[in-house]
């Protein structure tokens, strides 16, 4: 039988004394640039010292699906984020409730089951209409402001449509038109082809009918995902990737990292659209 290695014979970054690499970490908005880039360079599984604390990065998609298929009772969020959030809370006049981005144990099993039923297709078929209000008020707006020749700021109605629409649905996508137009073009022609004259989808199986229109949303998200990392902590003593992990050990599963290899970093909606090719598993590791 192999030995398990220990976390300090673990790859890494050189730090400094006493900061360790807390220096290369003074941006918030680029931490997760800088995670991918030191697994890129140490592999699946690498130690990042800052100050006094280690960190271990996971980006090997096998243990980041079994780490996650493992919550609530093996791992949990770093414990220090739901002592943050419930002094927002405060902060904010109210009293801490363990809502859905600080729940464990029971309470985060309860309000992840009612996530994934909210976002569920028979639950999406009652809250189509949800959608289409929101989108014929969008279409009036900008219909009206044509008709009478005038000038529309497009960034306010599309923020209210988003607002609108985020009621009932959370959903991101990055489909940058400005650089793909062929992409653009095929996302058009297959809206005319189905929706003909209706400037907008009037039931849910015309939005079925829009295949290319998900195989790009699905590839927007596998390219630019909504969590690219994910703090966790281990409950009891565990095996990642051959190293033996004490209880508490701060660990972050780099999903975006692990999605973007999986399928490379060009922009290809088509994978969504050949089962062969294996779109659904490029997407990577789950949202939590």
């Amino acid at each position: 039988m192999t030995a398990l290695r220990s976390i300090r014979d673990l790859p890494g970054p050189r730090g400094l004394p006493l900061m360790g690499n807390a220096h290369r970490l003074l941006r918030p908005s680029r931490v997760h640039l800088k995670a991918e880039e030191w697994a890129r360079r140490y592999g699946p599984i690498t130690r990042v010292q800052v100050g006094r604390r280690q960190i271990i990065g996971i980006s090997d998609a096998e243990e980041i699906h079994r780490i996650l298929r493992e919550r609530p009772e093996g791992f949990r969020r770093w414990r220090d984020q739901e002592v943050v959030f419930k002094e927002i809370q405060l902060l904010g006049g109210g009293e801490p409730t363990a809502g859905v981005f600080i729940a464990e144990g029971e309470d985060w099993r309860r309000q992840r089951r009612l996530v994934v039923t909210a976002l569920n297709t028979n639950h999406l078929h009652r809250c189509f209409h949800v959608i289409r209000t929101a989108t014929e008020r969008l279409h009036r707006r900008l219909a009206q402001t044509a008709a009478k020749a005038g000038t529309l700021q497009t960034t306010d109605a599309l923020t209210s449509y988003t607002v609108d629409v985020a009621s009932a649905l959370a959903f991101g996508q990055d489909l940058n038109t400005l650089e793909r137009g062929e992409v653009q073009r095929r996302l058009a022609a297959e809206a005319d082809a189905t929706l003909g004259e209706q400037p907008y989808p009037t039931d849910h199986s015309a939005i079925e009918a829009l295949e290319y229109g998900e195989a790009v949303i699905r590839e927007s998200m596998r390219l630019k995902t909504v969590g690219p990392l994910a703090p966790l902590e281990p409950l009891v003593d565990t095996t990642i990737c051959g190293t033996h992990i004490p209880a508490g050990t701060r660990i972050v599963l780099l999903k975006r990292h692990v999605s973007r290899s999986a399928g490379g970093p060009e922009f290809d909606p088509d994978r969504w659209l050949e089962p062969d090719r294996g779109g659904a598993q490029d997407q990577g590791a789950r949202q939590d």
